[in-house]
């Protein structure tokens, strides 16, 4: 009986995987979460196009190292702002990534009598208006420096102007999508013009709001109709009985959650979310 259960879903999880493999949409979209054989896929996908050139993108650098341990031999795994210090180098030089930037250009602002801007909250949110990203770019060229979401805005800027600037690649995989914030959506729809770009990500996961990150950006893509949806419903990490109980308490807090949203007075049908659901 346990071998059975176990064969038949080995081959149901095939059938998801396969579907994916099969597909030739240049933009997909998988939900998964964790435990789901995310980095297995992405690794069969690479294979599937043989000796390519390919790049695997997330933010953070332990999800880098983890990511790099199982693709490193078949794409080029980097965090956003090591990809866009990278370009900045090839192309103009000089440029040295410091983590410490902004605090030293804060410090700058405030000397010159400007108070204490908002330069996290003027890249992240894509404020091209505001005054406090044209100081610290200014203040970058004076120390021939950047750092993490100055990166990313300048290579985004170059490309809009000049869309070769960044490379093509065979296959871009991007990862944890839930937990991107406006000017990383902005530079991935620039990177997906020019070439096959997988998103992958769960809104139910989505963790950074503090970096004015959003599941919202994610759920767009979901529904916009651009991208060929997919998803990978079995977790290897839990056993079913924890995952049966798990899904009947979710299903309980959503039930309490109608009832308490439809006896408010402020109650509307768009209070259903979150957008994902296995």
């Amino acid at each position: 009986m346990t071998n059975n259960l176990l064969e038949d879903q080995f081959r149901q999880r095939n059938r998801y995987l396969e579907a994916i493999l099969a597909s030739d949409n240049l933009r997909k979209l998988i939900v998964a979460r964790p435990g789901t054989g995310k980095t297995y896929t992405f690794g069969k996908i690479f294979e599937k196009l043989g000796d390519s050139n390919n790049l695997a993108l997330t933010f953070i650098r332990k999800l880098v190292i983890d990511m790099e341990t199982e693709l490193g031999d078949v794409a080029d795994v980097k965090t956003f702002h090591a990809h866009c210090e990278m370009l900045l180098h090839r192309d103009f030089g000089g440029f040295i990534l410091s983590p410490f930037l902004t605090q030293v250009v804060g410090e700058d602002s405030e000397s010159l009598g400007r108070g204490l801007p908002q330069f996290d909250l003027a890249f992240q949110t894509l404020d091209e208006e505001a005054e406090d990203i044209r100081f610290y770019l200014s203040r970058g060229d004076y120390y021939d420096a950047v750092s993490f979401n100055d990166s990313v805005y300048r290579v985004l800027n170059v490309t809009r102007q000049q869309p070769d600037f960044v490379p093509t690649y065979d296959q871009i995989v991007i990862d944890e999508f839930q937990d991107f914030n406006p000017l990383e959506v902005a530079f991935i729809d620039e990177l997906q013009k020019r070439s096959p770009t997988l998103i992958v990500g769960d809104d139910d996961q989505a963790v950074y709001s503090q970096r004015n990150s959003s599941p919202e950006y994610i759920r767009a893509k979901f529904k916009s109709g651009d991208y060929e949806t997919f998803e990978l419903p079995f977790c290897s990490r839990c056993p079913r009985v924890i995952v049966d109980a798990t899904s009947s308490l979710r299903v309980r807090r959503k039930y309490l959650a109608y009832i308490c949203a439809k006896s408010s007075k402020n109650y509307t049908k768009d209070t259903q979310t979150p957008l994902f659901r296995f």
